[in-house]
């Protein structure tokens, strides 16, 4: 029975003898890489220079050498006694620094590196729940809008909105997790898109995942980010001094820089990737003329050299960056693509102006082709136009789109009916809203059409007030009643004064409506609509800014009473005869019968309807906390918050609320065209005296500076009404109902005193107060304000509830006592309270605005 066993015992024992003096297994070794592709970069490029939030492509700065990790993974198990061969492979990294931008900034939001999120704040992880969902609706629209099918939209801007708002990784639940979001969120509602073909490409999609593997869905790519904000004081980054030596390391002041210590290159197919940051350039809001005045002190221009503020609107821009070598010439060009503005030099000083704002003059044909006395006489005028064929049939604009994590977007504005074959392309680093972007460009093309058309005329030396740049109204050849526009593009001065202008067209009337590609049909018209009714604010209040004249005059703003008002004209009937001015030149218009004069036009439509609540009291120019205004917009333009301490400096968000001037910070909307708007600025310009007259109701809308047009007129026409109609661009005087507006002259009119004290002195009451001026009313040390009326003389009402009971004179005084023998004689006995107003007089209107107090 033992004989069989032996030759398995020799056998078994033959095996472990073999396994024993058998030649080990070799261990396998993965590739290793000997030197790492580092992107070249030169010590000249530019670093860029940008405005708001952008999405910055980053430059190296330094890279450490290539950092190798060995990883080891024994293979065998009980049987190979341990002895199997060694899985060896290797993992690098590096530590890296990339530059940003020209600091300081206020902040960096989020890092992608090859489009993959790999850093985001930790103040906006809250927010990025609903920022996914804003940018999924966002890319799913833009699918859309080029023809994609339903299915491959969706689709597509789930993985985008996963790539640019999630930082872990696809894993084998993203499937389940793509497709219950899609069926959650329909892009283009009620239409909802096919389940099995949407799970279809995300199965197709995530195919590459291996089912039978683990992965992380959250990967750790780098030990340590560091960032520095560009500050002129900061230090050296301490990894790089390891590497280079204490002291021998640069802290690239002014510069915004990220370290990344220890980059796992491996996702990145053991490559640098490409860095993307989204970065925050200053905490608040950018204006347009804070950019240009940016590039003229970048330039070299000291401030005294050039004004951005008096010309410009207040216009925000979301982010704008100059992102290679550029003159501000060519960089100010690519914002002229975008935003309707010139520069001129007046003076020497450069001026910036916006192009759409109130005509300077008013140019008589009479008055062309001006010549001396023994010269040839010019021409009329010299009309030249640019042929149909050269001008562009369709505008496309590449920007960046913020609700989609600042990638570039691209919209189209087109001509319908053109010969012109010619497309230009506008790749310009500005951040806009997809709406902001259509309406930008479509204007651009609108203004590259309206000024086809220029002249040379030559005109006589009154018209040397003629800048480039200005807008001009010229009489039509055979209606002198009609006007057209045309902007100064030049002016050279001949001899003994005569000019030489050179004008383009800038008419409102011959405006072609340009068409964004995804709003219209291919043979849709290309006329304007004029189907929106047009409001004329006629406003009969203090002057605006310290800069205007003092001349008598009213301020008109237009809107429409929807968003496709383009434009309208404000006319008054001058049937009677007499004189009328505008824009500066005295137009005489004596007729006989009706007829109808263009005091202004605009195209620039503001917010405006409502109020909605009655507002309640509050102290002039202190922060009002407790009352909000409920704003109800005709129009469906949209309102802005801004920070308090941009308001304090700038004249930005201002309304008229009734007769009230009120700057707002802060605005709700509340959907349906109501906005509500609180943490206001009360009582401004001389208005506090509307304060307590408020009504549910009354008028409300926002001033801005191109539609706030100012009407002067001669101080005769001052308490006279006048008959008025506001026309849309289209409409005719016979289609339009007409209204009256007096002008009392409150331009004039002095504001309210300031009380400096008021009490009771024994059986006597006491006041005593401060004049206010209507310009220029700071306060600077050292300088008393000075007084802008001929005289000073003040009178005081004494009231028994709003009966006057007496009235005092006083000249030069800014003090008064009521004594008890006053009281006695108005009221008959002393009295424990009394009111009184206090009114400033005016050499213009007598009486300024009151000032109520009760002591």
């Amino acid at each position: 029975m033992a004989l069989p066993i032996l030759p398995l015992l020799l056998s078994v024992g033959g095996m472990v003898l073999q396994m024993l003096f058998a030649p080990k297994p070799k261990d396998q070794y993965g590739p290793r890489l000997s030197d790492l592709n580092v992107p070249a970069v030169s010590p000249g490029n530019p670093v860029i220079w940008h405005w708001g939030t952008m999405k910055l492509t980053t430059q190296i700065l330094w890279v450490s050498p290539l950092i190798e990790t060995k990883h080891v993974q024994k293979a065998g198990g009980k049987g190979m006694m341990g002895g199997g061969p060694k899985q060896i492979t290797y993992t690098y990294s590096v530590d890296i620094a990339h530059g940003v931008c020209r600091g300081p900034v206020h902040k960096i939001s989020r890092i992608w590196a090859n489009q993959k999120l790999l850093w985001i704040a930790p103040d906006l992880l809250a927010s990025e729940k609903q920022a996914f969902i804003d940018a999924y609706y966002a890319e799913g629209t833009r699918l859309l809008d080029n023809d994609v099918l339903l299915e491959e939209a969706s689709v597509g801007a789930f993985f985008f909105a996963f790539n640019n708002y999630e930082q872990h990784e696809y894993d084998l639940s993203t499937a389940k997790e793509a497709k219950k979001f899609i069926k959650e969120h329909p892009i283009d509602p009620p239409n909802q898109p096919n389940e099995a073909r949407v799970s279809q490409m995300v199965d197709q999609m995530l195919s590459p995942l291996d089912k039978d593997s683990t992965y992380k869905s959250l990967k750790i790519r780098f030990d340590n980010l560091d960032i520095y904000l560009g500050h002129e004081d900061q230090q050296p980054n301490s990894v790089i001094e390891g590497y280079k030596g204490i002291g021998q390391v640069s802290g690239f002041r002014g510069i915004c820089y990220f370290v990344l210590q220890n980059l796992q290159l491996e996702d990145f197919g053991n490559s640098i990737p490409q860095f993307q940051v989204e970065v925050v350039k200053k905490d608040g809001t950018t204006y347009l003329h804070e950019i240009v005045s940016d590039l003229c002190t970048g330039s070299g221009l000291d401030n005294d050299e050039f004004n951005a503020t008096c010309g410009l609107p207040v216009v925000p821009v979301l982010g704008f960056a100059v992102t290679n070598t550029s003159s501000a010439r060519s960089v100010l060009e690519d914002l002229q693509k975008i935003y309707p503005f010139d520069g001129q030099e007046t003076s020497y000083v450069l001026r910036f102006d916006w192009i759409e704002r109130r005509p300077r003059a008013l140019i008589r044909r009479e008055d062309f082709g001006a010549f001396i006395a023994g010269d040839d006489q010019p021409s009329s005028e010299d009309v030249s136009r640019t042929q149909d064929l050269e001008l562009p049939k369709q505008l496309n604009l590449k920007y960046q789109e913020p609700v989609r994590a600042y990638s570039s977007n691209t919209v189209k504005a087109r001509r319908q009916i053109t010969k012109s074959n010619e497309v230009e392309d506008y790749d310009i680093a500005i951040a806009l809203t997809r709406d902001e972007a259509k309406s930008r460009v479509e204007d651009t093309l609108v203004n590259r059409l309206m000024a086809r058309r220029t002249y040379k005329i030559v005109l006589p030396r009154k018209y040397v007030i003629l800048e480039p740049g200005d807008p001009v109204l010229v009489q039509e050849e055979h209606n002198p009643n009609l006007y057209y526009g045309m902007l100064v593009t030049a002016v050279r001065i001949g001899a003994n004064g005569i000019l030489e202008f050179e004008f383009a067209d800038h008419h409102f009337h011959t405006m072609v409506s340009a068409k964004v590609e995804s709003d219209t049909e291919e043979n849709g018209s290309n006329e304007i609509s004029y189907g929106a009714r047009t409001y004329a604010y006629m406003l009969d209040c203090p002057l605006l800014t310290d800069t205007e004249d003092d001349k008598p005059g009213y301020y008109a703003v237009m809107a429409g009473s929807r968003g496709s008002w383009q434009g309208g004209t404000l006319m008054i009937d001058v049937s009677s005869g007499g004189t009328v001015t505008a824009y500066g030149l005295t137009a005489d218009a004596q007729v006989n019968g009706s007829n109808w004069y263009t005091v202004t036009n605009s195209e620039d439509g503001v917010p405006h309807g409502f109020a909605m609540n009655q507002l309640g009291p509050a102290i002039p120019g202190v922060w009002d906390y407790v009352n909000t205004i409920s704003f109800y917009v005709i129009n469906s333009q949209g309102l802005s918050s801004v920070a308090k301490e941009d308001l304090i400096k700038n004249p930005f968000n201002l309304i008229m609320v009734g007769d009230e001037l009120i700057q707002y910070a802060n605005v709700t909307d509340k959907g349906n065209g109501m906005f509500v708007l609180d943490t206001l600025l009360r009582g401004l310009r001389g208005t506090d005296w509307a304060i307590d007259k408020h009504l549910a109701g009354e008028r409300c809308l926002r001033l801005t500076q191109n539609a706030t047009k100012r009407i002067e007129h001669d101080i005769s026409q001052l308490n006279q009404p006048g008959t008025y109609k506001a026309l849309s661009f289209g409409d005719s005087t016979e289609d339009v109902d007409s209204f009256t507006f007096t002008n009392t002259g409150n331009s004039f009119r002095p504001f309210s005193p300031s009380i400096r004290a008021s009490y009771k002195t024994g059986a006597d009451f006491y006041l005593n107060w401060i004049f206010r001026v209507r310009q220029n009313g700071f306060w600077v040390d050292g300088v008393d304000v000075t007084l802008d009326q001929p005289y000073e003389k003040y009178e005081i009402d004494v009231m028994n509830g709003d009966t006057v009971v007496r009235t005092v004179q006083l000249i030069s005084q800014r003090e008064w006592t009521y004594t008890e023998a006053d009281q006695i004689a108005d009221f008959g006995a002393a009295q424990e309270s009394c009111s009184f107003v206090i009114y400033q007089l005016g050499a213009v209107v007598g009486r300024g605005f009151g000032k109520r107090v009760t002591v």
